[in-house]
């Protein structure tokens, strides 16, 4: 009997354990299923015509794992828009949209702790597949990589300039500016970082931007925007007397809140 692959497709991809099943070869493994699944999903011209998105977040050789994507994708005959620099999800999910590719990867285990990385994958629209294109590549994982006579070419490319040129016309940001609020923001050591601090920073609006930096081992916490992992945020919100404190996930797709006294804001209620 053949080994089966220990890649599962979720409903959001595929987590793992870093070293023990989140392995470059068990992400090449992931990476061959997307590609396959892209050029029969369809007509085949499409996907080769469209090409791939492919981002990552903070976490331990995110970039490296990314790359690994890239490459099979790419020898599948694939074109390839890899991430130059850290980059939020979303970002990823409206450059899919915005580029018109025939959909996106993701290198990032979101909220959970340190020791996990994964594979997200985006669909067409720039959202989660659907649970009938998710089981579709999962019908791939045992097959191998379908091979281009040539690879399509990697270019690096970076998805937040036009991402943040999209939030810019989304929100009212002079409503923002006019409000006179201090704001903290919390990155939690993830990919939102310098994205709000830079727009507020551009706008002119008085804020001060925490755990901001790289650091893979989000010491102390799991990169969750909910208590107790909000600590640092509440306490830096009374400290600096703040109006309000945004909080942003791993990958920065969730939000959470901080009013002016400390009090966490669920953002599930």
């Amino acid at each position: 009997m053949a080994n089966r692959s220990p890649v599962k497709f979720g409903t959001d991809g595929w987590r793992g354990i870093i070293a023990d099943d989140f392995t470059f070869a068990n992400v090449r493994v992931a990476a061959a299923a997307i590609a396959n699944y892209l050029h029969t999903s369809s007509d085949p011209k499409e996907a080769t015509a469209k090409g791939v998105c492919i981002g990552y977040d903070t976490r331990f050789e995110s970039p490296l794992f990314a790359r690994a994507v890239a490459e099979v994708v790419a020898a599948s005959g694939i074109p390839v828009r890899l991430a130059n620099r850290i980059t939020p999800t979303p970002a990823l999910s409206y450059a899919v949209r915005h580029l018109g590719a025939a959909g996106g990867v993701m290198i990032t285990s979101s909220h959970n702790p340190y020791q996990w990385n994964g594979v997200k994958y985006k669909a067409w629209y720039g959202g989660s597949g659907k649970p009938s294109i998710m089981a579709a590549i999962e019908s791939y994982l045992d097959q191998p990589l379908n091979k281009a006579a040539t690879p399509a070419p990697i270019e690096e490319t970076d998805f937040v300039p036009d991402y943040l040129d999209a939030l810019r016309h989304f929100a009212d940001l002079s409503l923002i500016a006019k409000s006179g609020f201090r704001i903290a923001v919390d990155c939690m050591y993830g990919a939102g970082a310098g994205i709000l601090a830079g727009i507020f920073k551009e706008i002119g609006v008085d804020y001060i931007e925490i755990r901001a930096e790289h650091n893979p081992l989000f010491p102390g916490i799991n990169p969750e925007p909910i208590e107790p992992h909000v600590r640092a945020l509440q306490e830096a919100v009374v400290e600096h007397k703040c109006d309000a404190g945004l909080v942003t996930d791993g990958d920065a797709d969730r939000i959470g809140a901080v009013d002016e006294h400390g009090n966490f804001v669920d953002p599930h209620k």
